[in-house]
């Protein structure tokens, strides 16, 4: 009966060597793909926040304009703003929200 003879050290080496990188670049290609199903995550989660705050400031605008509304109606408010202040508030509403868009994901405070 014919026994095989074990592989010379060196060729043994060289198959431990290829499945080591094949492994560090499976490792890579999975570590890769979850990075970016990870920055999809993110900027999913940016839009949700940033509707969300969007939608707040609205309603926010609609119950400020509908409460001056009722104090214009019962007269306890008589003079009516002017078109320049109105400006000079949706500027500093605007400006507002811009930071709050614009800002690193570090610096938003929860």
């Amino acid at each position: 009966m014919h026994t095989l003879s074990p592989l010379p050290p060196f060729i043994r080496l060289r198959q431990i060597f290829e499945a080591q990188m094949r492994c560090a670049i499976t490792e890579a290609e999975t570590r890769e793909e979850v990075l970016e199903e990870m920055e999809e995550r993110m900027r999913n989660m940016e839009r949700m926040y940033l509707k969300r705050i969007t939608d707040e400031v609205k309603m926010n605008e609609r119950k400020m304009d509908a409460k001056i509304d009722m104090l214009h109606q019962t007269g306890l408010l008589e003079s009516e703003r002017t078109t320049e202040e109105e400006e000079e508030e949706e500027e500093y509403v605007g400006d507002a929200l811009k930071f709050a868009v614009t800002r690193p994901a570090h610096c938003v405070i929860e």
